[in-house]
């Protein structure tokens, strides 16, 4: 049985309004590709979240869906492609070759939320996100 993913342990990331606390409005997704060799890249996306589902939800369904996808314990993998994402594959980059025992796994480094606008376009948001992981990892998760 897989342990909780926590998707880094990172905290909301909440900003002071006088006394309040407001919620940001979007999610951020941090994702790398580790290559055979160790060598790493990074992108990050960022989501709406016009529900405003809160952080912990979402890492939660994520957490549901991929929970049988672990690269290492609590580190959960996807392939980007497949959900519309940007790969940060290194043998896609100059002077990087790809190797026979390099992969097309992404891990999954860390969700939080941000203010930064949504860089994966208007129509789309956290939940199509997750939804997307849902219909394209599920079945391969549950081998």
């Amino acid at each position: 049985m897989n342990k909780q993913i926590r998707l880094n342990g990172r905290d909301s990331r909440s900003v002071v309004c006088g006394s309040r606390y407001a919620v940001l409005p979007n999610i951020s997704v941090e994702y790398m590709y580790r290559d055979a060799s160790n060598y790493k890249r990074y992108e990050i996306v960022n989501f709406s979240n016009p529900q405003k589902i809160g952080i912990a939800e979402i890492r939660k369904q994520i957490n549901d869906v991929l929970s049988g996808l672990m690269l290492f314990p609590e580190q959960p993998i996807f392939r980007p492609e497949w959900v519309g994402l940007p790969t940060a594959f290194l043998f896609e980059m100059p002077g990087y070759q790809r190797n026979d025992d390099d992969h097309d796994w992404h891990e999954l480094i860390a969700v939080e939320e941000t203010d930064d606008s949504s860089t994966v376009g208007v129509t789309s948001n956290i939940s199509d996100f997750i939804e997307l992981l849902r219909k394209t990892h599920s079945t391969i998760a549950k081998k």
